[in-house]
């Protein structure tokens, strides 16, 4: 759906076509495809694994085999975090104007800003498209005083792809004219149809999706995510002159719509971060992880299937006439009458011998070709997975894998997206602190004068250290005077805020005070240098008097 102007939105008939490409098969299998790659990385291999078996045509019985000796490795989850490390080492925000430091501060605690940034990161590697929702959300402890009005907060949300629809902007293809947000049931119907296709079977369930069907009903407790939205479906439609909630029919609901059907905070409540958009809104790529993840995982089933089923002792019997029924056991013997003119009779156990390590050498090399492709070294996959090994293996060769290539790119991206974030959060707490309207750590501090000034340093990922090789880093700062006592409260305290930092540097000069008073000595007295003096030998002139 192309729009050439906001106020198109206003028409019934256009929000029905749009409601209708929301819908509509290209743009499901869009989301179809990205809520697989969610379940990928949230640990759902196993199912994904499955599917792409029963594709392969094998019989129920063997599925069913292979399913219970499926492989569940999250090497999708773990190379995906290992790249994306923007906000893993931290950051420090600095505001243009003084005044707004307090402010920023509190936001960045309040609204756990930080976790939301690091999943966003995460979302971007992940999906190539990623945006960030800042919304008000009514409290569940606090409320105005004087007439008991809730008070509401401001939350952040990450969200991936399958949760969200945009408009393209004609002048701008790459950015969004709107947004929509809508539940997504239709995904269950996708699921089926594909299991139904590669079995050719009517009715076939693909036994790995067993565990995450719902029953189609949208029910008052915490039901399944598929549940929401089959029996009341609505579309909420963000724009930066509009805002407005509609069902399936295209009418709008008054009382879940801003005022005239107006955008409250007359901009877009959403920012984006993208990668390789190609003049598009919708990146495409970044399939070779999610595939690889998935290609790991088969080769490690099919392992396990091969040793289950090759592990077993086959019985075999060569003679002839023999019993149609036959009693083993370790007090049985089977017994064959021979002629002269007649083999011998054979009866053994037929045993293989399956080349396991062959298997696991194959997991081995894609691992390596996978983190190679993706920037990362590839100096440890050379580590040795065996029968024991490979589950735990998998996970240390990626943790331990260096990242070569540099985040400048990324950082950059994330640079320019924060100060848009801010500047929405801050039209946010204006709306609401005028009114009133905003909790208690909103409410104590001022909205910001410009929250498009603040400078990011992202830090480096600190390697692992003891505690005493910090504090003989820390000793060492002090020592060559780079650094004070409240920059080393700082550094072993970093969620701490300037006014509990001063609050503890008191603290323990109140304590050294309290413990100099007890051994009765003055501020300036040293009782190790007492000792010293009193230790000291005599001079030489001093033995001559003597």
């Amino acid at each position: 759906m192309k729009l050439r102007s906001e106020d198109d939105l206003l028409k019934k008939e256009v929000r029905m076509a749009i409601i209708a490409e929301v819908t509509g098969n290209e743009n499901l299998g869009r989301k179809n495809e990205m809520l697989r790659r969610h379940e990928i990385y949230r640990d759902k291999n196993r199912k994904w694994v499955i599917h792409a078996l029963a594709q392969e045509g094998y019989k129920e019985t063997t599925l069913a085999q292979m399913q219970n000796r499926a492989a569940n490795i999250s090497v999708c989850r773990r190379i995906i975090n290992k790249l994306a490390r923007t906000y893993v080492g931290g950051v420090e925000r600095k505001c243009e104007v003084a005044s707004d430091q307090k402010t920023l501060d509190q936001l960045v605690k309040v609204l756990d800003f930080n976790t939301a940034q690091k999943k966003l990161d995460r979302f971007r590697q992940l999906f190539k498209n990623a945006l960030i929702y800042f919304y008000p959300c009514k409290s569940a402890m606090e409320v105005r005083p004087d007439d008991g009005m809730p008070l509401w907060e401001i939350k952040a949300k990450a969200m991936a792809p399958w949760q969200y629809d945009a408009i393209e902007d004609m002048a701008d293809p790459t950015r969004a004219m709107c947004y929509i947000l809508t539940d997504f049931p239709e995904r269950e119907q996708f699921i089926t149809v594909n299991a139904n296709y590669a079995r050719g079977a009517q009715g076939y369930r693909d036994p790995g999706f067993s565990t995450s069907q719902g029953d189609g009903r949208d029910q008052i407790i915490a039901d399944n995510p598929a549940d929401k939205g089959k029996e009341k479906r609505e579309f909420v439609f963000w724009s930066a002159k509009y805002h407005f909630t509609c069902d399936d029919k295209g009418e709008i609901i008054p009382l879940k719509s801003g005022e005239n059907n107006l955008n409250p905070i007359q901009m877009m409540p959403f920012a984006d971060v993208h990668e390789d958009q190609d003049g598009n809104y919708w990146a495409e790529g970044g399939d070779d992880v999610i595939e690889g993840s998935v290609l790991i995982n088969k080769l490690l089933t099919d392992g396990n299937y091969i040793a289950f089923t090759q592990g077993w002792g086959q019985l075999v019997i060569s003679a002839p006439e023999i019993p149609k029924k036959l009693q083993g056991g370790p007090d049985n013997a089977f017994i064959f009458e021979t002629k002269p003119d007649t083999p011998e009779p054979k009866v053994y156990f037929a045993t293989s011998n399956p080349n396991l390590m062959q298997w696991l050498e194959s997991v081995r090399m894609h691992l390596a070709m996978l983190l190679t492709t993706n920037g990362l070294s590839p100096r440890s996959v050379s580590a040795k997975l065996d029968a024991t090994t490979i589950s735990s293996g998998i996970a240390m060769l990626i943790e331990n894998s260096d990242v070569d290539e540099e985040t400048k790119d990324t950082q950059s991206v994330f640079r320019a997206a924060e100060p848009v974030e801010w500047r929405i959060v801050t039209a946010w707490q204006t709306l609401y602190g005028e009114r009133k309207l905003l909790i208690k750590d909103l409410a104590e501090v001022p909205p910001m004068k410009e929250p498009t000034k603040i400078a990011l340093k992202f830090l480096q990922i600190a390697p692992p250290i003891t505690e005493g090789e910090k504090l003989d880093a820390m000793k060492k700062r002090k020592e060559i005077g780079i650094a004070t006592t409240k920059d080393l409260i700082k550094l072993d305290n970093p969620d701490l805020t300037d006014e509990q930092v001063d609050a503890r540097m008191e603290e323990l000069t109140e304590e050294k005070k309290a413990n100099q008073a007890e051994m009765g000595l003055g501020q300036d007295d040293n009782p190790i240098q007492n000792q010293n003096k009193q230790e000291e030998p005599p001079n030489a002139e001093e033995e001559e008097d003597a």
